[in-house]
């Protein structure tokens, strides 16, 4: 049994019209399933504005989805009973984009670890509290003196490993990673990149880890999905779809990862991302495709499998 499953996500956002205009939705997810197993590091790319996050959200109850189903250890998180949801306490956590915004200002780091660590079952006293809360500080990297300090206080890079201290507070079984190194300079980026590595193997934590940065993810994901206006377009183990990228979308992202040891020519794609408000019909991507066939403009391809590979295009390259 999987730790995480998406079956079906749809996630559509009602939107605003006149008094006799038809009610508009914005797809924001649009039909994705995906399966995430214990132990194992997921990497979600794609542009800007793809339902990466808020997919994100929604594995762990932060964003309800408008059909489908989020399961858990096999329990639907948003329609489990209460008892069932209580057994997922502490299964999932999230480290969100902008370290600083996500911890509280006004706490010191020892208060924002203790409000997670008294959540926990093991009924921990506040010695014991805190003995932990020392111990998840040395686990990323920095000093128990760091306790009585507040968030200001740290550098970006810091303030992002205290946020993995925090994830890592409730024993999770796995944890959503929604672009953790878009604000941190490269340095920095490898050192939380192997920190998360080593989580992994240590600890046994899954990750889902959302970002719009190819390099990062061949690093650290065993399996990329690639999305595109809210739709998964490929999936493939990490090291088959760098090497061999079959969706032409993919292509394009993959060319424009510098390299040093690959001369990849840029694929320039024609075009912006249409709105997933005016989705274009049928292949979401055949607006911008080099290879759409007349049957992209008409009808919506299937994810299809092909080996340990699934791909969503009619054009077969």
């Amino acid at each position: 049994m999987s730790l995480l499953e998406l079956r079906n996500l749809k996630i559509h956002f009602p939107q605003k019209s006149g008094w006799f205009a038809p009610k508009r939705f914005v797809k924001a997810v649009d039909g994705v399933s995906l399966e995430l197993k214990q132990g194992e590091i997921i990497g979600l790319v794609g542009e800007s504005g793809c339902g990466k996050s808020t997919l994100g959200r929604a594995a762990v109850h932060l964003e309800p989805p408008t059909s489908g189903e989020v399961l858990i250890d096999g329990i639907d998180l948003y329609k489990g009973s209460p008892k069932e949801l209580r057994q997922l306490n502490g299964r999932y956590q999230m480290i969100f984009q902008d370290p600083y915004g996500s911890l509280n200002p006004r706490l010191t780091i020892l208060s924002a670890l203790d409000e997670v660590l008294s959540m926990r079952k093991e009924n921990f006293s506040a010695s014991e509290r805190r003995e932990c809360a020392e111990k998840l500080l040395e686990r990323v990297g920095l000093p128990k003196e760091s306790l009585s300090r507040f968030p200001h206080q740290f550098s970006g890079g810091q303030r992002q490993r205290i946020g993995i201290a925090r994830a890592l507070a409730a024993n999770p079984g796995f944890i959503v990673a929604d672009e953790p190194f878009s604000a941190l300079d490269v340095s920095v980026q490898a050192a939380i990149v192997n920190l998360l590595e080593d989580i992994r193997e240590q600890e046994g934590t899954s990750f889902l880890f959302i970002a719009h940065d190819l390099a990062v993810v061949e690093h650290i994901a065993d399996r990329i999905i690639v999305m595109y206006l809210g739709n998964v377009v490929e999936s493939a183990p990490a090291r088959e779809l760098v090497a061999s990228p079959r969706h032409p979308y993919t292509q394009a992202l993959l060319s424009a990862v510098p390299s040093l040891t690959k001369n990849n020519s840029r694929i320039i794609l024609k075009g912006d991302v249409p709105s997933p408000l005016d989705p274009p019909p049928g292949c979401p991507f055949h607006p911008r495709c080099p290879f759409a066939k007349e049957i992209c403009k008409k009808q919506k391809p299937e994810l299809k499998k092909s080996g340990s590979r699934e791909v969503a295009c009619f054009a077969g390259v």
